[in-house]
């Protein structure tokens, strides 16, 4: 009745005794099922000799310079421990670069720091990546840095341009206030942004992922710039014209159980907070009463 409703020919028809009987439409209907399910052996070889063949592909990732280390490199080490036997490449680019590959099939899939431009491209919502704004310990400057303080100050940033790009978007606003950007460098690479901050020259931004152990080990001390919004949103990036190899397919579903397991973490984490910060109230219903009752006793 289903297959009738959604075709739209009568296939059967019902018997005086009960049963049912098959129509023309019926059976040419039969007809083309049973010439489908002969070939269904056929299929299911061609399928299985080929995903042994997707199996042997080597996997290529990209990542721009900012997530190149250390998050990509640890999630694949994740990723290689269980997929032992897949040959595994990390290339690091710019985020232009990384679409131009995606859309020209060198590499399976990328992690970008921003949506992509690309209608050929497909984005999925990745992990927040906050933003850390650095100088040396000893470097002369405020803590927390206004829109002038900010113009005056040496900025040492990325050499990728982009409307998107966070550097441009702190530009863009102290252009839009009336000031001019101090750019002391442009670097092709967090580790020259790094190195150049290390030396004094100014005022570096960045992911703090490219800074964690850095920061961990005093290298370097953290700027506020309360107007800036703390974190954006990578994405996973790959083609809407192919087919992902079987490997590609397990890394990405990989990148999706790690997104919701950081979810997870971060929602624990913020359940947690209230009940840490509102401990001491828990007791303190109690130790009022008690303190009441003994001063009620001394008078």
């Amino acid at each position: 009745k289903i297959l009738q409703d959604e075709y739209g020919a009568k296939l059967y028809c019902r018997l005086d005794s009960g049963g049912i009987s098959l129509t023309e439409e019926g059976q040419a209907f039969v007809r083309h099922v049973n010439v489908f399910l002969a070939e269904t052996p056929f299929l299911k070889k061609r399928t299985n000799d080929g995903s042994v063949a997707q199996r042997s592909k080597p996997l290529i990732v990209g990542a721009s310079y900012g997530l190149s280390s250390p998050l990509l490199p640890s999630l694949l080490a994740l990723f290689k421990k269980s997929h032992p036997d897949v040959r595994v490449t990390l290339r690091t680019h710019s985020t232009r670069h990384l679409e131009q590959l995606i859309v020209k099939r060198r590499i399976d899939l990328a992690v970008i720091p921003r949506a992509p431009v690309s209608a050929h491209i497909m984005a999925e919502p990745y992990v927040a990546l906050e933003v850390a704004c650095i100088a040396a310990p000893d470097y002369p400057i405020k803590r927390d840095l206004s829109l002038p303080d900010l113009a005056a100050t040496h900025l040492i940033i990325r050499s990728e341009q982009g409307a998107w790009s966070t550097t441009e978007i702190i530009l863009r606003k102290l252009r839009e206030e009336g000031y001019k950007p101090n750019i002391a460098m442009r670097c092709d690479s967090p580790e020259a942004v790094k190195t150049s901050v290390r030396k004094r020259l100014g005022v570096g931004i960045l992911f703090r992922d490219a800074v964690k152990a850095s920061l961990k080990r005093g290298d370097f001390k953290t700027l506020r710039i309360p107007w800036l919004e703390p974190a954006r949103t990578s994405f996973i990036i790959y083609s809407k014209d192919r087919l992902l190899s079987a490997n590609a397919e397990a890394f990405l579903n990989f990148l999706r159980r790690s997104k919701e397991k950081k979810e997870r973490i971060k929602s624990v984490r913020s359940l947690q907070a209230p009940a840490v910060s509102f401990f001491p109230f828990v007791f303190l219903g109690p130790v009022v009463k008690f303190l009441s009752m003994n001063v009620c006793y001394a008078a």
